[in-house]
């Protein structure tokens, strides 16, 4: 039965993933604990990755409209962090 379930995101980058792989096992019992990856949007080297070395995973893509609200409400973040630093 599982006690743990550790859960990764991952995006564009490899070496990223590669490292917190290599130091989840390296650092944690794993007895009875699962792990795996959510690949969100992520980049083919990185699924590439995943399914070349069998590292549990889920893949999601978000949909366009979902994109684009990320990056609107970004944006909006990003400048009222602009504006309250120059005021």
């Amino acid at each position: 039965m599982v006690r743990i379930s550790y859960v990764g995101l991952i995006y564009r980058s490899v070496s990223w993933l590669k490292f917190v792989h290599e130091q989840l096992l390296k650092y944690t019992d794993m007895t009875d604990n699962e792990y795996f990856f959510i690949a969100n949007d992520a980049t083919d080297s990185v699924i590439n990755y995943l399914q070349t070395n069998q590292i549990p995973h889920y893949l999601h893509n978000n949909s366009v409209e979902q994109r684009k609200e990320w990056w609107i409400n970004q944006s909006i973040k990003t400048n009222k962090l602009i504006k309250n630093c120059v005021l």
